[in-house]
C-alpha cells in the first residue's frame, strides 16, 4: 500500500481483531476504500469494509464504525489500513459482548425484501419487526386519505385505519407471525418477531444506544446512525430507520442515505 504523508495517523492491528467485520455507520467528506494499492470511493452508508481493505479519510472527513462490538469515531486526515481498524484494549475486552458476536456473523449488508415500487416507506416490505408503529407511504400532492388494513395471516388479527400519507397503528398488540398490509389497494407483507428474538434484538439495540452516547464528539445524527447501522446489519432495517426518524431533522441527511440503501421511496414517476 502506498504510504501517505506522515500527518496521517495509523493504528496498530491485533491478530484477534483482524477478522472482525468493520461496520461503517456514518461518514462525511472524502472517504475512500483502499486495497492492494488502489483507492476507490467508499459506498454510501451503511457498509462493511471488505476483508483486506482499509479506509482513507481526507482532511476533515469523518466516520463512525462498529468493530468487535466497539464504536469508534475518526476525523481525517487519516489512513486506516487493513492493519489499522481495530479497537483499543478497552474495545478488545468489549469484543466478547453479545453485540460483537451477532455482528461477527455478518459478511454482507442488504435489504432483500424491500419493495422498489416507491410507495411504502415504513415499514419496509417483507421486513421483520419488533413492533408495528408508523405506517408511511408516498403519495402525490395533495395526498388524499386512503384505507390501511393490517391482517394477521395466522393470528387473524385485523385492524383498519385511514390516513393521508401516514397513519400510526393503533390496534391490539400483534402476536408473532406473518401479516399482510394493504395501503390504498397496494399489498405488502411483514413479520412480527417472536418474544425470544425480540428480547435478543432489543438487547443489541440497547447496547448500541449506550455506545452511541459514549462516542466523544459525535453528533445526534452520528449517534442515531450507529444504532441504525447495527439494526441494518442484524436484519431489522425498519427498526433502524425508526431510530433515525426519532433523531429528527438533524439526522435528515444520513437518514436519506439509509433510505436509499433500503430502496425506500425509489420509483419511476408513473408509480407515484
Amino acid at each position: 500500500m502506498k504510504r501517505i504523508a506522515m500527518l496521517l495517523p495509523c493504528l496498530a492491528l491485533s491478530a484477534a481483531a483482524a477478522a472482525a467485520p468493520i461496520l461503517v455507520t456514518s461518514s462525511s467528506g472524502g472517504v475512500s476504500l483502499t486495497s492492494n494499492g488502489e483507492t476507490t470511493t467508499a459506498p454510501g452508508v451503511p457498509f462493511l469494509v471488505p476483508d483486506g481493505s482499509g479506509l482513507k479519510l481526507a482532511d476533515g472527513a469523518q466516520i463512525v464504525v462498529m468493530i468487535a462490538g466497539t464504536a469508534k469515531r475518526w476525523t481525517g486526515p487519516a489512513t486506516l489500513g487493513d492493519k489499522a481498524l481495530v479497537p483499543n484494549a478497552t474495545g478488545a475486552e468489549r469484543g466478547g459482548s453479545q453485540l460483537a458476536a451477532m455482528i461477527s456473523r455478518q459478511d454482507t449488508l442488504s435489504v432483500p425484501g424491500a419493495t422498489r415500487d416507491g410507495v411504502l416507506q415504513r415499514p419496509i416490505n417483507r421486513d421483520t419487526l419488533l413492533n408495528l408503529g408508523e405506517i408511511r407511504w408516498r403519495c402525490p400532492e395533495p395526498c388524499t386519505p386512503v384505507s390501511v388494513t393490517v391482517e394477521g395471516i395466522v393470528s387473524g388479527t385485523t385492524w383498519t385505519g385511514t390516513g393521508a400519507g401516514a397513519v400510526t397503528y393503533a390496534g391490539p398488540a400483534l402476536e408473532a407471525g406473518p401479516y399482510t398490509l394493504d395501503v390504498g389497494g397496494r399489498a405488502y407483507t411483514f413479520t412480527v418477531a417472536d418474544d425470544a428474538t425480540r428480547s435478543t434484538i432489543t438487547a443489541a439495540r440497547d447496547e448500541a444506544r449506550t455506545q452511541s452516547l459514549a462516542l466523544e464528539g459525535a453528533s445526534k445524527a452520528d449517534q442515531a446512525a450507529l444504532v441504525a447501522g447495527v439494526m441494518f446489519a442484524l436484519g431489522y432495517p425498519t427498526e433502524g430507520l425508526a431510530e433515525l426518524d426519532a433523531a429528527g431533522t438533524e439526522a435528515a441527511a444520513v437518514r436519506a442515505k439509509y433510505e436509499t440503501f433500503a430502496h425506500v421511496g425509489e420509483a419511476e414517476a408513473s408509480e407515484q
